[in-house]
């Protein structure tokens, strides 16, 4: 979990950077269980 044991403050500095490298085309494999951080997903269906 990319957020585990993190403060608010910390995860927030966090996601922007996750956000540019989602930009640049970069593939992001993560688990997460904090509604907010599972707002910036994608997930892919059946594999597809």
């Amino acid at each position: 979990e990319l957020f585990s044991g993190l403060s608010l403050a910390e995860v927030a500095s966090i996601v922007p950077i996750i956000e540019k490298l989602r930009q640049q085309g970069k593939t992001i494999i993560m688990i997460e269980h904090r509604k907010k951080a599972s707002a910036y997903s994608f997930f892919l269906l059946s594999g597809i």
